[in-house]
């Protein structure tokens, strides 16, 4: 009797349920079951996995097509890693080889982080330092340390050590890279776990606790663990406070405290182990979101020295006003003087496909400015 589509997946998941997260194995699930639906109607029916084909697999990617890029990607890599992981193992209903190709995968969307604008950024924090409750600590954390919420959630009450005289350091537990890490803390975080430890009950009191969450630092008087949703709310509350319609959740604390690292010169190995990131491309998106303060800066030096916003030339300009005695200006100045603020936009940018679509116009403008002076 052949093995089902769902029992292999169920022995195949029951494989891996021991050495990854019950939200991996359920993200896994997920995925390989999204494509037993899609195959469950075939004609003629599928009753093994080896018996899948290219077109079931077409159909699969076409039920899947609503969902974000994100999520596709995933489940794709999910069901390939399934059939790769089969044939390794040489199970017999092991699908056939090259079913998914790279062509299947979308392409990966980059978004940058959002953090918070300065002015409004300075006003937060001063609003969230003023309330004295743990949500409010704990959101304050995560904008002076740039750690994961679910870090900052499950810090060890012992997670502060001093190195040095006034030199601190605060260790964050395993999360999502299953790495502890070491980082370095301000004085101003400092005094914000003490006043953290303060208000913590002492640990006979959290004998109604498992041994994992009575050793947290962040524990209620009343003795409960922080939660994810009072930090939600306390952010929703700071940003209602300051009268701001951003869209303020606690991981743009993260973002806010990474990008003012990059602003201030911190290096991308250093900005790296600091986030707790696996590789330096993840840091980088903080630098290219820094990078745009540059646009901002060259922006400001214009505005200061008052050149002409509009630069596109006219031929009005070569025609002399009969009413003023204005020199007309000629148009091989006006297309270097294009050529020049093209030129520095084209460095500034952070898309590589806009970089290249300044430079395409650049190539244009230089050729026209040839014709012209062949004309002229």
């Amino acid at each position: 009797m052949h093995e089902s589509l769902t029992q292999t997946m169920q022995r195949y998941l029951q494989r891996y349920g021991t050495v990854l997260h019950p939200a991996t194995i359920a993200c896994k699930r997920q995925a390989i079951d999204s494509l037993v639906r899609a195959v469950e109607h075939a004609q003629p029916p599928i009753r093994s996995w080896d018996q899948l084909q290219r077109s079931h697999i077409d159909q699969w990617l076409q039920d899947i097509l609503y969902l974000n890029p994100s999520t596709r990607i995933n489940r794709i890599q999910s069901v390939n890693r399934f059939f790769s992981d089969m044939m390794a193992w040489q199970w017999p209903q092991a699908a056939p080889p090259g079913l998914i190709t790279p062509q299947d995968f979308p392409p990966h969307p980059h978004h940058l982080p959002k953090p918070l604008p300065p002015t409004l950024d300075q006003a937060f924090q001063q609003t969230v330092a003023s309330i004295h409750t743990l949500p409010a600590y704990g959101v304050y954390m995560l904008r002076l340390t740039g750690m994961r919420v679910g870090e900052m959630l499950q810090l060890g009450v012992n997670a502060l050590t001093e190195t040095h005289p006034a030199q601190f350091t605060l260790r964050i537990p395993i999360s999502k890279t299953h790495r502890e890490r070491v980082i370095p803390v301000s004085k101003q975080t400092v005094s914000l776990i003490h006043a953290i430890l303060d208000q913590r009950p002492p640990l006979k009191r959290l004998a109604h606790l498992p041994d994992h969450i009575a050793h947290r630092m962040m524990i209620k008087a009343n003795g409960r663990p922080l939660s994810y949703s009072a930090c939600w709310r306390m952010t929703k509350k700071v940003a209602k406070l300051i009268s701001s319609n951003e869209n303020i959740h606690p991981h743009r604390m993260r973002h806010s405290f990474a990008t003012e690292m990059a602003r201030g010169g911190m290096r991308i190995h250093a900005l790296m182990k600091m986030l707790g990131h696996d590789t330096p491309e993840m840091a980088m998106y903080y630098v290219q979101v820094a990078a745009n303060d540059l646009q901002t800066a060259y922006q400001q030096a214009i505005d200061q020295l008052n050149l002409p916003r509009s630069i596109t030339p006219q031929i009005p300009l070569l025609i002399p006003n009969a009413d003023t005695d204005q020199t007309p200006v000629p148009v091989s100045e006006i297309i270097s003087l294009l050529l020049q603020r093209l030129e520095c936009v084209r460095r500034d940018a952070c898309d590589p496909k806009h970089k290249q679509a300044i430079l395409r116009l650049i190539k244009r403008i230089h050729k026209t400015r040839k014709d012209l002076k062949d004309i002229l």
